[in-house]
């Protein structure tokens, strides 16, 4: 926390608008009587595009337990994910998956180091995955199969 607020008061000397600092909560059962103070603590240090963040806890694909605080928000019919048309995830060692949730790369297209990622998105494997989502068929897809997050 000193080192947080250090970092915002050198900020706010220089007169700098980078680096943004974002200070993330997380809702979930046991912060939930943190977070009004979380916010008032730091909401006075705030510089030029810092900000405040309440996020959700996520299942990390189904991998760990659904402690959302309102999981009844989920709809009722699931639709393809979005991720699939929007994000790529590059491993350390340059696997290259469909999602970020996929955290055991069990969707691995290929390597960032075998191909340009404009062509591994437009891969033949990334499009069956596509295809495979835009046809309902999730289920037949580790870690897509137990995903909670394909909504947000």
């Amino acid at each position: 926390m000193d080192n947080a607020r250090r970092i915002m008061e050198i900020k706010r000397e220089l007169g700098a608008r980078r680096p943004v600092v974002t200070l993330q909560i997380l809702a979930m059962p046991q912060t939930l009587g943190e977070i009004d103070a979380f916010c008032e603590r730091w909401r006075p240090l705030l510089g030029d595009g810092d900000e405040v963040l309440i996020k959700e806890v996520d299942t990390f694909g189904g991998l760990v337990d659904d402690i959302r605080l309102d999981a009844s928000r989920e709809p009722v019919d699931r639709y393809p994910c979005r991720m699939l048309w929007k994000d790529v995830s590059i491993s350390w060692d340059g696997r290259v998956t469909v999602c970020c949730k996929d955290v055991y790369y069990k969707l691995t297209v290929d390597r960032a180091d075998n191909a340009s990622i404009g062509n591994i998105w437009t891969s033949t494997q990334w499009n069956a995955y596509r295809r495979l989502h835009a046809q309902g068929d999730w289920d037949c897809m580790d870690p897509c199969d137990r995903c909670r997050e394909w909504y947000v």
